[in-house]
């Protein structure tokens, strides 16, 4: 069970690189063929258990692919924190999204797709950037400093 749950969460990863994509598909393909071979197999018996656990071994010891499922997957998780605040109950929150935010990590992520492998490689972690009214924050800040009758700098 444990094989084909590491099948399918291979499989069904979103990834952004066409490089990493085709490795993918071609690892799979490798897999499928060996968990065919594997499933007539006396799995029972330690050396087959052994052998088995070391179909997917390819897939995790390849830096390349593993970044890119963690950095597509940080990019998903922030655009969809972006689109949340779209549709959110709480008017503060929903003042805090903006199509600039969301185009923003399209960018990113259209970067991180044609980066060379090393530059890929050191590519830090997309970020949603809210939307933040700096006019009302500069009105506010006034508007205390005359309220306070303190100075303002």
């Amino acid at each position: 069970m444990i094989i084909i749950g590491g099948y399918g969460k291979l499989y069904h990863a979103d990834l952004t690189r066409d490089g990493n994509i085709n490795k993918r598909d071609t690892y799979l393909k490798q897999a499928e063929f060996d968990l065919k071979r594997i499933s007539q197999m006396d799995l029972s018996l330690e050396q087959n258990v052994n052998q088995a656990t070391q179909i997917f071994k390819p897939l995790y010891e390849d830096k390349g692919l593993v970044k890119d499922m963690a950095w597509t997957k940080n990019y998903m998780t922030e655009r969809a924190k972006g689109e949340s605040f779209k549709n959110a109950y709480d008017e503060k929150l929903q003042d805090r999204y903006w199509d600039v935010g969301l185009r923003e990590l399209d960018y990113k992520r259209e970067e991180f797709k044609k980066a060379d492998d090393a530059t890929a490689m050191s590519f830090g972690n997309a970020t949603y950037t809210p939307y933040v009214n700096a006019m009302w924050g500069y009105i506010y800040s006034i508007c205390k400093c005359y309220v306070c009758s303190s100075r303002c700098s």
